[in-house]
């Protein structure tokens, strides 16, 4: 397994979507680009509802080809079941020359994200975490020390001009040295899920693929079917709504209306 270089014109950290999505169109571009992933894709992750505008990005980086051989639940629009309303959207009735979207499991359309930044010409690391940046005298990054996750234990400093942090969550840059990232306490939610076999939607209107949206007391709800016959089924309430801890997520659905569809 080779080890990333000394130095690039562009260090990007984290090899999800975004990430990926980026190497690609830098090295589609000719420029010199390392990509640092700390897990070993494939790997679990939630997020798997795309909107039909993810198809422009798709088709830019040389991607859709890929994507369309996946076999990926194809996303006709979405059907809204919001208080006293309910009322379908068809992606086909929108401007704009994409019909549809897909319904994606992460773990696999990362992989294949990741892979197809590879075959552009990005150098991808899988396995990398970046343990810390080194700042210039200006404040700004300039490098990065990486250690190999697992038994290799490899250890190392890349140099870079530009960097791109792609790391999510964890965001490096934003929680380690710019210290800026502040928490909305709209967004501040507690969210429970599963995934449920043979869940059908009998809803007049629904058609088939689409995501599905409730509405429901302090909360809303979403369902997403996938190409292998599950559904993925949430909750999302406020933190200070819901106690998470007193309930598996099997019966907590089991006594929630979750959207129209019938397990």
């Amino acid at each position: 397994m080779s080890l990333p270089a000394t130095s690039t014109r562009v260090l990007i950290l984290g090899g999800g979507p975004a990430g990926a999505t980026a190497a690609s169109f830098l090295a589609r571009d000719g420029i010199e680009v390392v990509l640092l992933e700390r897990e070993v894709f494939p790997r679990y992750h939630i997020g798997e509802s795309l909107l039909p505008s993810c198809l422009e990005i798709f088709d830019l980086i040389g991607a859709r080809e890929v994507l369309e051989a996946a076999g990926f639940q194809r996303k006709a629009g979405g059907y809204f079941d919001w208080g006293a309303e309910r009322w379908s959207l068809d992606f086909g009735e929108l401007r704009g020359r994409h019909t549809y979207s897909f319904q994606v499991e992460r773990a696999k359309f990362d992989h294949l994200l990741l892979d197809h930044a590879a075959a552009q010409g990005a150098a991808v690391h899988q396995g990398v975490e970046v343990v810390a940046l080194e700042l210039d005298g200006t404040g700004r990054p300039c490098a990065a020390r990486w250690v190999r996750r697992g038994d290799n234990g490899a250890a190392g400093t890349i140099a870079f001009d530009y960097l791109i942090d792609a790391s999510g969550r964890s965001g490096v840059m934003a929680t380690h040295y710019l210290r800026n990232r502040k928490y909305h306490r709209v967004f501040q939610n507690v969210a429970v899920w599963a995934y449920w076999e043979g869940a059908v939607c009998e809803e007049p209107g629904y058609r088939q693929g689409s995501i599905v949206v409730g509405s429901m007391p302090e909360g809303w709800t979403w369902t997403i079917p996938f190409s292998d016959g599950r559904t993925y089924a949430a909750r999302r309430t406020g933190d200070k709504c819901c106690s998470c801890h007193r309930f598996c997520s099997s019966s907590f659905f089991r006594i929630s209306r979750i959207s129209l569809f019938t397990y």
